[in-house]
């Protein structure tokens, strides 16, 4: 059997590491290591870059370095943080796992998004990715697939909003990643009884935004009628059901009925 050596490289600062992205093909950008049962053949280290581990809290958002922990997130409170976000950190792995773990790696761990990416989503964050200090796409996370060619990921601005009704929920295994895993973000912001804002997100094996159950519900007077919940609850079906076409294997159908369970149980919050 041929034995493969790996290389490992160490980046100090954001300079040596677009140096590093730049010059050597295929290298993979790597944090805390978490999920990784062995190195890839050829990666590079960004766990101590300074320029990556901060947290920024303005008066409309939050800004986050992507090598933070989420030990380090966790530690703000939940009077600083939005509160599924707060619920979404604190769901996840062990308090030691958090430690090391950190945000990017969650956004951008590959395969099936993991537990923040749905309270993400819902809250509408942006991921900044540099190749150098003046190369820089700005996506927003509902239009993020993969980390772009030869970049990476330095920033995520979150957004920091009140809402009256604040759900996450992790569903699956407890503190195991596997297909029926996913996490389930409901928000929304009433104004003199009428739906003034509504958020809607699930993300797993698929990931969506519910953008058709927000706009059928923005605007919508309290309590919500029979008729509008049952109709919600149809757009609830279509959407799960055409976002799982979409992919190669069907996620388990536990998945399906524990996220339409979820969306009944928000609707009764509004009622």
């Amino acid at each position: 059997m041929e034995l493969r050596e790996k290389s490992v490289f160490y980046a100090n600062n954001l300079q040596e590491a677009f140096y590093i992205l730049k010059n050597i093909s295929n290298v993979q950008i790597m944090a805390a290591c978490t999920r990784n049962k062995e190195l890839p053949e050829k990666s590079f280290s960004i766990r101590k870059i300074p320029e990556l581990i901060y947290i920024d809290n303005k008066e409309r958002f939050l800004d986050v370095g992507a090598a933070t922990t989420l030990s380090s997130l966790v530690m703000l409170g939940k009077n600083k943080l939005p509160g599924a976000l707060y619920e979404a950190l604190n769901s996840i792995a062990t308090p030691f796992i958090r430690n090391i773990a950190t945000i990017g790696g969650n956004i951008c761990s590959p395969g099936q998004k993991l537990t923040l990416f749905a309270p993400l989503l819902a809250m509408d964050a942006r991921l900044d990715f540099k190749k150098n200090n003046t190369e820089i796409q700005i996506i927003p996370i509902s239009k993020y697939k993969e980390v772009p060619n030869q970049y990476m990921l330095t920033k995520i601005r979150i957004p920091l909003e009140d809402w009256d009704i604040s759900i996450f929920r992790r569903i699956g295994p407890s503190r195991k990643i596997t297909r029926s895993m996913a996490s389930y973000t409901f928000l929304a912001r009433m104004e003199n009884s009428v739906i003034a804002n509504v958020r809607v997100a699930f993300s797993g094996v698929i990931s969506f935004r519910c953008k058709e159950i927000e706009d059928r519900l923005m605007g919508t007077s309290l309590p919500l009628s029979s008729k509008i919940m049952d109709d919600v609850y149809a757009e609830a079906v279509n959407k799960y059901d055409s976002e799982a076409k979409k992919i190669e294997e069907m996620p388990p159908a536990i998945v399906r009925q524990q996220f339409l369970n979820l969306i009944q149980y928000s609707l009764e919050q509004l009622t």
